[in-house]
């Protein structure tokens, strides 16, 4: 039985963009929790919790050129904007992360702290240094 003839294929629509950038962040949320991860270590004691539910989007996304009719530029640059939270949801940030993505791999190229979010004062034990008096604006590049 082939898959196009199967039941797993019944109801699917291939314009649904929904559920294409849901599935695109899906499979980059290995790279984007690592820099996330890597981002808020220097500031939180605990690591914050990244997820695709939580507001995650794709912010931009450059590549893919059309190099010949069937063939593109499997390269693309991508911005996927997330809020990462701690305990039960409680947004620390919000945060645009770049990614390289090629056939081999996908790179982290960029972090931008783009809003701060003040926690509930029972929470401040989990700063690691003044995060919560500061408002950063910082962009780091890999």
């Amino acid at each position: 039985m082939s898959f196009a003839n199967s039941e797993a294929t019944s109801g699917l629509e291939l314009d649904d963009t929904v559920q294409l950038n849901d599935m695109a962040i899906t499979l980059l949320m290995h790279s984007i929790k690592g820099a996330v991860n890597s981002f808020y270590e220097l500031y939180l004691t605990i690591e914050p919790t990244a997820v695709p539910w939580n507001g995650a989007k794709i912010a931009g996304i450059q590549g893919g050129e059309r190099i010949h009719e069937g063939i593109n530029n499997s390269h693309y640059i991508v911005a996927i904007e997330v809020f990462p939270y701690v305990g039960p949801h409680l947004d620390v940030g919000k945060d645009r992360i770049t990614l390289e993505v090629k056939m081999d791999g996908v790179t982290v190229k960029g972090y931008e702290h783009m809003e701060y979010y003040a926690l509930p004062t029972n929470y401040h034990s989990l700063f690691r240094n003044l995060y919560h008096n500061a408002t950063l604006k910082c962009t780091l590049i890999f």
